[in-house]
């Protein structure tokens, strides 16, 4: 009880304060390296990353510990690497084609989706977490107050070719159960 911890995502903050209303979470700036350091330092306790940046840059950190996605969900399409190209480049596109991962891109779109339809932002504790799994793909998404007070988590599973669609329903859903009044008092305070 009563621990600094550090993190710097809205939807991250949110849901360790719903799961630990105890701790003193605190925001947490600059790239991992810097991150890393403030933990060492004894600036925090405890701090909360993307382990896809840990994982990428092959770093850890004492007691590293991951989260489980049954009380925590990562923000939209967190990991997720894309690559950008001119539409008027079909060569580049053939190139890079053997980098695509379709799991990955349903994943996203759907993410992403969910993201979109709820108007949401890096600063807007909304997370997701889509999961393919053969022809089908399982999206979990929640929206919260900005304290963790109120969080509002759905679940929602369809054909994978659905992706985007399914993250689209989601949000409706999430909105239709007062998802939409959470997100318009947080967008009021931002105004």
């Amino acid at each position: 009880p009563g621990s600094r911890v550090g993190t710097s995502g809205r939807g991250r903050q949110a849901q360790i304060q719903a799961l630990r209303p105890d701790l003193r979470v605190e925001s947490l700036r600059g790239n991992v390296d810097t991150r890393l350091r403030k933990l060492e330092e004894g600036r925090f306790d405890a701090i909360i990353m993307a382990a896809a940046g840990m994982k990428r840059l092959e770093l850890t950190a004492p007691r590293q510990q991951l989260l489980p996605e049954a009380d925590f969900l990562p923000a939209s399409g967190q990991g997720a690497l894309g690559i950008k190209y001119a539409a008027s480049r079909p060569d580049v596109a053939e190139l890079l084609a053997f980098l695509e991962h379709p799991e990955t891109r349903a994943s996203v779109e759907a993410e992403r989706a969910f993201l979109a339809a709820l108007e949401g932002g890096c600063q807007t504790p909304i997370a997701a977490h889509a999961v393919v799994t053969g022809d089908l793909l399982s999206l979990d998404g929640l929206v919260s107050d900005l304290c963790g007070q109120r969080i509002i988590r759905k679940h929602s599973t369809g054909p994978v070719t659905q992706a985007r669609q399914i993250g689209i329903e989601l949000a409706g859903r999430i909105k239709s159960s007062g998802g939409a009044e959470i997100l318009e008092e947080i967008y009021a305070m931002q105004s």
